[in-house]
């Protein structure tokens, strides 16, 4: 099991209360952290990601393993993406995150293989944890787009009048 952690912070504005804001934040962390799950991590486990996200290069023994494999039908994507073999981590991966949102942060948990989680012992062993959870310069911006736009529609709510109706 392992977290990515997007930690925010925001000035808050003068016409929220601590409390409001806090929830606005909150809000916009939660959609920031199911973005990042829901589409953000499915690139990770492209062809293009080698050069993307600069994942560590493999050996030369494993790419002739790997290419073995898939010849014989048992490495999925025919072998060409660094960090898929069979496919079991991206889809335990993909499968449930669990996003916990607080006003200063998002954290995304997901379970997978413990290969993800155990530090490079050998020699040339990438660190698949950090290829997996890298974010680009693109990604940060897509990101913090969402959250203002949660925000920005947050505060528009917050601005409208309350109507209150009594029941009579």
């Amino acid at each position: 099991m392992f977290s990515l952690n997007v930690i925010t912070r925001e000035e808050r504005p003068p016409e929220a209360s601590l409390r409001a804001w806090d929830e606005i934040c909150r809000a916009a962390n939660a959609a920031m952290g199911e973005l990042w799950h829901d589409e953000l991590l499915a690139p990770h486990f492209t062809s293009q990601a080698k050069g993307t996200y600069h994942h560590q290069p493999r050996k030369a023994s494993y790419i002739r393993q790997k290419m073995r494999l898939a010849r014989q039908g048992r490495a999925i994507e025919g072998g060409i993406v660094d960090n898929v073999l069979t496919g079991f981590m991206r889809s335990t991966l993909e499968a449930a995150g669990i996003v916990r949102a607080v006003p200063t942060r998002v954290i995304i948990t997901m379970v997978g293989p413990r290969y993800c989680t155990m530090r490079p012992y050998k020699s040339g062993q990438p660190d698949k944890a950090m290829e997996i959870l890298t974010i680009i310069p693109s990604e940060e911006q897509r990101l913090a787009k969402r959250a203002e736009e949660v925000v920005t529609q947050k505060m528009l709510a917050l601005k409208e009048p309350k109507v209150t109706v009594n029941g009579g």
